[in-house]
């Protein structure tokens, strides 16, 4: 394919211009026996045509079927600066012209290219403001997390975010809270502040740790002995009698309990008694005597002296009882 002359920025020699598209001979390619250069798309053309002969343009010789590609001229144009065939557009490269073609199609700014998801044509420099735009893009979920709502159609982005359920707190590692977009602007703060407060709080903690473990250590304070355990006392004990059964046992003990208790009340009967001029004071009785060999009781009777009246001054027996305060005993005469 001819080269553009306007496109040098260095003057094309005569001899490396094709006489047939008088462009630059690019790439020169030897045409006839005189070794005049011509463009390659303009000799296969030539050698292509039925109805013209195949000769020279310049000397008018047979053109060469096995035509060769010129090795000087080659050389020459490297020589040569080139600019960009877009550089009317704005495309400031400049080079050797065997490297235009890869600028071209690869590296320009320039180059127009296809969206590959809304097919639209637009500038390489252009396409990545255009794929912010384009509808159909697909576009990360802007939470940071891809896995959880998939990628997105740039068109539907807008209506999703709004109602999406799954954006995180930016302290999710902390709370845990996912909510709608709305939602976490309203929970985002306190919960910020209330993680500022926990980690003044650890900070405290951590301060009272460190003034406890600089302290001694404090001596361990001996065990209590176990307090004494009360034991009721049992109602059959090894001093009772043995040869007798459980039961008479429990009942010997139950009529102990009765017969104290009935002497705890008489004793509370005669202490409260009233005592007054108007009743006479009780005195026991004498504890019965065996008289003689006589298996009778009997009251001994004090043997006064002469007279009839109790309690003179005889001669006692030995069965008398001796006098009492209030009250003499036995008869008189």
């Amino acid at each position: 394919m001819p080269a553009d002359l306007d496109n040098f920025l260095d003057p094309v020699p005569p001899p490396l211009i094709c006489p047939v598209c008088q462009e630059a001979a690019w790439p020169p390619v030897i045409a006839c026996e005189n070794q005049h250069v011509l463009c390659d798309d303009c000799i296969e053309s030539m050698l292509e045509a039925d109805d013209v002969p195949a000769l020279c343009p310049t000397c008018r010789a047979p053109l060469k079927e096995d035509f060769v590609e010129c090795t000087l001229g080659k050389r020459i144009f490297e020589g040569l600066r080139f600019q960009c065939v877009r550089s009317t557009q704005g495309c400031a490269w400049s080079g050797p012209i065997s490297n235009e073609h890869e600028h071209a199609h690869f590296s320009c700014e320039y180059r127009e290219v296809v969206c590959y998801t809304c097919r639209e044509k637009s500038l390489a420099k252009d396409g990545v403001k255009h794929t912010t735009i384009c509808p159909s893009a697909l576009v990360a979920w802007p939470n940071g997390d891809n896995d959880v709502c998939g990628k997105i159609r740039q068109g539907n982005l807008e209506q999703h975010m709004a109602v999406c359920t799954r954006f995180r707190c930016r302290n999710f590692a902390f709370c845990g809270a996912q909510s709608t977009r709305a939602n976490l602007e309203e929970h985002q703060p306190r919960c910020t502040s209330l993680i500022s407060r926990l980690d003044a709080v650890e900070k405290e903690a951590s301060s009272l740790r460190a003034q406890l473990a600089s302290r001694p250590p404090r001596l361990p304070s001996p065990p209590r002995p176990p307090k004494p355990q009360p034991q009721d006392k049992p109602l059959i004990t090894s001093l009772d009698p043995p040869g007798m059964s459980r039961t008479h046992l429990l009942l010997i003990r139950l009529d102990e309990g009765s017969f104290v208790a009935d002497l705890d009340k008489e004793t509370v009967k005669k202490v409260s008694a009233p005592v007054g001029p108007g009743r006479p004071l009780r005195s026991r009785s004498p504890p019965p005597q065996r008289q003689g060999g006589d298996d009778r009781w009997a009251v001994p009777v004090q043997r006064g002296g002469q007279g009839g009246g109790g309690g003179g001054g005889g001669k006692r027996s030995r069965f008398d009882s001796p006098p009492r305060r209030g009250r003499t005993w036995g008869r008189g005469g």
